[in-house]
């Protein structure tokens, strides 16, 4: 059959494609994209991809690497979450205790503590250095205190103390990698005078 018209629409390079009016139709050339005008101005209908396919000038508008709306996920309240546990720690935690965890043959060093947290750790009595203090004569408890980072020591190294069943000590980290001698705070028995220096 023989075409009795043709219709064409605005066509060009997308970068000369202009504001389309509402309703108006604009096809370019370069990109094979179709847009049509609108009251706030062109919206894409079809790219040359795949129909369907997301495309990053709908989906990333900001050219952030994220989907939109991702990103607007990224920053929801925490009154805007849905689903979440009606009173915090959840699944079966204790705000009100420090787990012991049993890293017993782990030596840390100052910058494997966590900055600001106080952690507790179950330590075999040579990964932690050796205290002159022990919760069994092979284990001992120790406490660690990174009040500030423990990666720089603006704010202070982190500390450590040590808890046994016959008494407490301490030790303050001197570097990133390296921790100071054991200072002995408080033994059962006659404590020597070295051990009351601090020395």
């Amino acid at each position: 059959m023989a075409r009795k018209a043709l219709i064409q629409i605005r066509r060009g390079l997308e970068s000369a494609i202009g504001t389309l009016a509402a309703g108006e139709l604009g096809y370019c050339t370069d990109t094979s994209k179709l847009y049509i005008g609108s009251t706030t101005g062109n919206v894409l209908l079809v790219a040359a991809q795949t129909a369907g396919d997301m495309l990053k000038s709908i989906y990333d508008t900001n050219n952030d690497g994220k989907v939109d709306f991702a990103a607007v996920a990224d920053s929801v309240p925490w009154s805007g979450v849905a689903g979440k546990p009606a009173a915090l720690p959840a699944a079966g935690g204790s705000a009100d205790a420090i787990n012991m965890l049993d890293t017993r043959a782990v030596a840390d060093k100052p910058s494997d503590l966590q900055s600001k947290k106080l952690t507790g750790a179950f330590k075999a009595l040579t990964a932690a250095g050796n205290p002159p203090v022990s919760a069994s004569g092979m284990y001992v408890y120790v406490l660690n205190v990174a009040g500030w980072s423990s990666n720089e020591p603006s704010g202070g190294w982190p500390v450590q103390i040590a808890i046994g069943g016959n008494g407490l000590a301490f030790r303050q980290g001197v570097s990133a990698e390296a921790w100071g001698s054991w200072t002995a705070l408080a033994k059962q028995g006659a404590l020597t005078w070295n051990q009351l220096k601090g020395v």
